[in-house]
């Protein structure tokens, strides 16, 4: 059965986006032609990023004057809303609260910097190795999910996976102390976990988190996801969301939240 009709995209990027040249009428489009129901933008904004990826500020009066725009031009055909994937450190508590304050649909904190490289990058791996490079990683993520209350969900938990050159040696379970921390600060705070289908788009066989996190999540008592492809290019709006959603209801999950200025409302997976 085809649900995307059902189904919102909650993590998406356009040109406003240092790494996406996509229109945002593009984007529209697409989820259009795939019959969701409604798409968030979430551009990045990621202040003082290290230079080789250059720079992810993201021009704030411009983004949301734009999508104000479009969600009038669209509002008879699909229901858009304007959030930000904000780029979680540990040193800049007081920048990115103040960023996350503005009057945002959606919020989505994700880690893409730690000890001040970009994982995408050899230069990270280099000095640390894989298994380092890794724990770096989940020790960033779960210093910054205890340190900050200013976003909705998590972003793609596990994807630095996909990093480690060569393929990845590792599983989730090398690292379960931490990601059970992350886990379980999240469903204190009553945060979101995102379920992101970028894994599925490039290749890697499941979407972020994998599906043993998102069952350890679900005995740790966490009910709380929102569903995002991540896309940077139109193509991949609501990638891998028909069996993403069958995933879900297998492990227990019967709906997701979609936020409006940033208050939850749960909707059904179908």
């Amino acid at each position: 059965m085809n649900i995307m009709k059902k189904l919102t995209d909650n993590h998406v990027h356009s040109r406003f986006s240092a790494d996406s040249e996509a229109a945002p009428e593009e984007i529209i489009a697409a989820a259009k032609a795939k019959g969701l129901g409604g798409i968030t933008f979430t551009d990045h904004c990621d202040p003082d990023f290290p230079k080789e990826g250059g720079s992810f500020d993201l021009d704030f009066e411009a983004y949301t004057k734009y999508m104000s725009e479009l969600r009038l031009l669209y509002r008879d055909d699909i229901d858009i809303r304007c959030g930000i994937e904000l780029g979680l450190r540990v040193d800049q508590k007081e920048l990115l609260e103040d960023i996350a304050a503005r009057p945002w649909d959606f919020v989505i904190g994700s880690i893409h910097v730690v000890d001040g490289y970009d994982p995408y990058y050899e230069r990270y791996w280099k000095d640390k190795g894989e298994r380092e490079g890794l724990r770096r990683y989940f020790e960033t993520a779960l210093e910054c999910v205890m340190k900050y209350d200013c976003f909705d969900s998590f972003g793609h938990l596990d994807y630095i996976f996909r990093y480690v050159r060569g393929g990845c040696l590792y599983t989730w379970e090398d690292y379960k102390e931490l990601i059970d921390g992350i886990l379980v600060t999240l469903i204190k705070k009553n945060k979101c976990l995102e379920v992101n289908t970028a894994g599925l788009a490039y290749g890697l066989g499941y979407a972020h988190p994998c599906p043993g996190i998102l069952k350890r999540y679900r005995e740790l008592g966490g009910t709380l996801i929102t569903l995002g492809s991540d896309a940077h290019k139109p193509a991949n709006v609501g990638f891998g969301f028909d069996e993403t959603a069958a995933l879900l209801r297998e492990l227990g999950f019967d709906s997701y939240m979609r936020f409006f200025g940033r208050l939850g409302q749960s909707q059904l997976l179908g």
